[in-house]
């Protein structure tokens, strides 16, 4: 049982209401030095607690000083059944805590997307879509399939009373007003630019470092699907290349080799296949300090260069997605059946799946 002083308490409770978080920050008898901040969630069948989490008075104190519990919304589960909840935990570090294991999925530093300190409701309420993909945290709008910052949604003081519509997916009320996350926002910049850019260059943009770019191309091809769903089936299927089928080792032989042809025709080779050379470049990557200089400087640069067709992969297929046409669906089972690349398939599944979840009514 709690002894001394609550100072900030929220509850959360999952879609189908099977499962309840509570976190609260407390003050100990002894003063600021023990406050502590719990987070706990039951599951309501079992009525048994199935994750717990404390933290130490640091965190604690920083969260109180910021105002991080009270107020509006900090924390959601993820999902129809709640398997996953994310949450602010202590200085603009955002959880996304998978409850089947107890382990972070992911555990993200905002000031590490940002520049500058953010006021800390900018950052609340927390809110993820119905279908588990998007995740807003005040005006910021993120990927929560890839944890990455993507936007920011509309208005000025307007996103503290946003909500996600029911059922929906990018629909979300602003002060009950509806906004749909896959339009430009009113008076961007980039809208025009990107409305009466031409299908090449919204591409480029996809696979562009700038996510905020990316996602401003993605809601271009969505508003334009019926000139864009073919073309991305085009680009996706040709952009699952051949299978590369050789051992680390080698690869890393190869981009070492004494013969300096032989180390450029096999680098061209992997950019020629960047969705299958860009796993086992990752896993070089992570042993970098152990590799010839040369060859450290090519996998790098090499796993650069491929991540950014990664990002064009999952930002086109999510603009398949989200159109609302016969093609679109087409394309997307297409893609899934026949595609020559793991990521393709499993990325294009996984929008299927959300798309039967949101029972889309296509357009002819």
């Amino acid at each position: 049982m709690m002894k001394g002083r609550l100072l900030g308490q929220e509850i959360a409770i999952s879609a189908s209401g099977n499962r309840v978080a509570y976190r609260r920050l407390y003050e100990g008898p002894a003063g600021p030095t023990t406050r502590c901040q719990e987070l706990y969630v039951w599951d309501v069948a079992s009525k048994q607690c199935i994750f717990e989490h404390k933290d130490s008075c640091e965190t604690a104190a920083k969260c109180c000083k910021q105002g991080l519990i009270g107020g509006f919304p900090q924390m959601t589960f993820v999902g129809e059944n709640g398997d996953s909840l994310v949450t602010w935990w202590s200085k603009h570090k955002l959880r996304h805590i998978d409850l089947t294991n107890g382990k972070d999925i992911c555990c993200t530093e905002v000031c590490s997307y940002l520049p500058y300190i953010l006021c800390e409701y900018e950052l609340s309420p927390v809110l993820a879509s119905p279908d588990g993909r998007w995740l807003i945290t005040g005006k910021l709008f993120w990927d929560l399939q890839h944890h990455e910052l993507v936007g920011s949604v509309a208005g000025e003081l307007a996103y503290y009373y946003s909500r996600f519509a029911p059922g929906g997916s990018t629909l979300i009320f602003i002060h009950g007003l509806p906004y749909d996350l896959m339009s430009f926002p009113e008076e961007c910049p980039e809208a025009s630019e990107c409305m009466n850019a031409d299908m090449e260059k919204l591409w480029l943009k996809l696979s562009s470092s700038d996510r905020f770019a990316a996602f401003n191309a993605l809601r271009a091809f969505v508003q334009k699907s019926d000139e864009a769903a073919p073309f991305l089936r085009e680009k996706l299927l040709r952009l699952g290349g051949a299978a590369i089928d050789i051992p680390e080792s080698e690869i890393v032989k190869r981009l070492g080799s004494a013969n300096f042809q032989e180390r450029e025709e096999f680098q061209n080779l992997l950019l020629k296949n960047p969705l299958h050379a860009y796993p086992m470049l990752k896993r070089l990557q992570v042993h970098a300090g152990q590799l010839e200089p040369e060859v450290r400087r090519r996998v790098v640069t090499l796993s650069d260069t491929t991540r950014l067709a990664v990002s064009a992969a999952r930002w086109g297929i999510a603009a398949l997605e989200y159109m609302e046409t016969k093609e679109a669906l087409e394309a997307l089972q297409l893609l899934a059946k026949t595609s020559t690349n793991d990521l393709i398939r499993k990325e294009a599944e996984m929008a299927l799946r959300r798309r039967s979840s949101r029972k889309v009514h296509l357009v002819p």
